[in-house]
């Protein structure tokens, strides 16, 4: 029988799978109705489908986007995801950010049953 820390793990590390795959819609299956996203600006988007949508223009603006994870900690259904993030943006169509990876983290709740 899975714990609940592992069972969060587990839908986390699922999610950054289909991050990194871009598969908006394996993403929106892992989402709750309620999910919620905060970005490192403090902006927060709210919402399986409003979501959705900002994944899929992000992807567009980010389309070599990959996550790498280096470490994990869980306590009960929160996860912390410590890494860094590459991609260039194409909205201005030079490639203006580096390919070179940016340190971040987050954390993440996955509801319970």
């Amino acid at each position: 029988m899975s714990t609940p820390a592992a069972a969060a793990l587990d839908v986390a590390l699922r999610f950054l799978e289909r991050i990194n795959a871009h598969d908006i819609d394996g993403m929106a299956a892992l989402m709750a109705e309620r999910h919620r996203f905060v970005d490192s600006g403090g902006a927060a988007q709210a919402g399986r489908l409003p979501m959705r949508d900002a994944w899929e223009r992000y992807f567009r603006m980010v389309p070599d986007y990959h996550v790498e994870i280096d470490e994990t900690f869980t306590e009960g259904t929160v996860v912390v995801l410590l890494g860094s993030a590459r991609g260039r943006t194409v909205a201005t169509g030079r490639g203006a950010r580096s390919p070179h990876p940016v340190p971040g983290g987050g954390a993440v709740v996955v509801p319970g049953p």
